[in-house]
């Protein structure tokens, strides 16, 4: 035998040929296989084995497509058909109800399967369009006249007409008749009585084109006017053409009057401004419940008075404040000192006395007051200030109101003292009853918020 080169670093199982013969390395050796030699007799057929177990079934085919629908026998006639079968069908010629041919588990019989019980009425539907409208019918035969109907009753009495042409100048009456006409003069003058009394309540005086009109024209630059009187001249529209000035009179004095510039005066007879308002007092803007008012009021002290200016009283429950100033000054014009001081005041009260016992409304009260102000130039120099205080009872244990009191130390050097409080005051409240007084040092009410 020839010698057989094996292959290095063989693994296992690995095989090799060489002349004819085949080696298989086992892991130490190469080992030897054997030829195979022909095939032998084939052996006899082996006992049938045990059946297996059945497989788990499979999964459901897909659904084949659904066959045609078979047809019903379907007879047309006045009568049903003789014999028929389930399913079967029968048109009624004579009233056109169809029939069906069925059994329900008892019988059999033709049921009508044109119309199934009556359901429930429908609501009512929704009205439709009003249709368009037709067309007149021919005109009646025209009745007989119907009696004379009772006279109505007399209507209203027309408008005056217009004045009619002036007549010629009659000759005067020199009597003083009763209801007498009054003519005479010469040219345009017309002479009658100093009075006349005209009975109706309207009186109609028209122009020439219809308008109503009254022209006064006075001579010699005098005034032209309007008065009612009672009396007396308690009330006038007058117009003085020495000025150009309307003037308004109430209660027998003049109170408004309109400069020939424009310029509207109250209580001002020589008003400076567009709107020009005599003071002391106040121009208000609101109501009781709530607003505010331009107020100047002042007092003329003697001589030798300090203390107490100003008091705001407030009575009962409500809200307030004031934004101002406090002019001080000798009185008499002597130039004896002017001082102002700048204040600002917040103040509320809640309502009832401070003995109520009432958790809420027991009267109290809070504040707050800012001022501005430098010293003293004249009225008793380095003396003055401004103080204020709050007083809680005024009128005892079971007040229901308060005082907010402004006080001034210095007084004049001989002569009287000014005090003068001007600026805004702004309140609410929130019930009625209630108001905010602006009183002097006696209690004279200067400005109240419900008056």
């Amino acid at each position: 035998m020839a010698a057989v080169n094996f292959p290095n670093n063989p693994s296992v199982n690995d095989t090799h040929t060489s002349s004819g013969s085949t080696w298989k390395w086992d892991g130490g050796v190469w080992q030897r296989l054997g030829v195979a030699g022909p095939q032998g007799v084939q052996g006899t057929q082996g006992h049938q084995g045990v059946q297996g177990a059945q497989g788990v079934q499979g999964a459901q085919g897909h659904q084949g497509r659904q066959g045609s629908v078979g047809i019903a026998s379907l007879t047309i006639a006045t009568s049903p058909p003789g014999s028929p079968d389930q399913g079967d069908m029968w048109w009624d010629s004579d009233d056109g109800d169809l029939h069906l041919y069925y059994n329900d588990g008892s019988s059999s019989q033709w049921a009508n399967i044109n119309n199934g019980p009556a359901g429930a009425q429908g609501a009512q539907g929704h009205q439709g369009r009003q249709g368009a409208v037709g067309a007149q019918g021919g005109g009646g035969a025209t009745g007989a006249q119907g009696h004379q109907g009772h006279q109505g009753v007399q209507g209203a009495v027309g408008a005056q007409g217009h004045q009619g042409v002036q007549g010629a100048v009659g000759v005067s009456v020199g009597n003083n008749a009763v209801d007498r006409v009054i003519t005479g003069g010469s040219g345009t003058s017309l002479n009658g009585e100093s009075t006349l009394t005209y009975a109706p309540s309207i009186l109609t005086i028209t122009n020439a084109s219809g308008a109503s009109e009254i022209t006064l024209v006075t001579p010699n630059n005098t005034d032209s006017g309007v008065y009612f009187n009672d009396g007396s001249n308690s009330g006038a529209l007058s117009y003085t053409h020495t000025d150009n000035s309307m003037r308004f009179r109430v209660n027998a004095t003049e109170k408004v009057r309109i400069s020939s510039a424009g310029n509207v005066g109250i209580k001002i007879t020589d008003p400076k401004s567009n709107l020009h308002i005599y003071g002391p007092g106040d121009i208000r803007l609101g109501s009781a419940d709530g607003g505010s008012s331009k107020i100047q009021l002042q007092k003329e002290y003697s001589s030798g008075t300090t203390g107490t200016h100003w008091m705001f009283d407030t009575e009962g429950s409500i809200s307030w404040c004031f934004d101002g100033v406090l002019v001080v000054h000798g009185g008499g014009g002597s130039g004896y000192g002017s001082e102002v001081t700048h204040i600002k005041i917040v103040y509320s009260r809640e309502s009832g006395a401070l003995n109520s016992g009432d958790t809420w409304r027991n009267g109290t009260s809070r504040y707050n007051i800012e001022t501005l102000g430098h010293d003293q130039v004249g009225l008793n120099p380095s003396a003055g200030s401004l103080s204020w205080s709050e007083q809680t009872d005024p009128d005892g244990a079971a007040s229901t109101r308060s005082l907010f009191k402004l006080a001034w130390s210095a007084s004049g050097q001989s002569v009287s003292c000014w005090s003068k409080l001007i600026g805004t005051i702004y309140w609410a409240r929130p019930m009625s009853g209630t108001s905010v007084e602006i009183q002097d040092s006696g209690g004279t009410v200067h400005f109240d918020s419900d008056p």
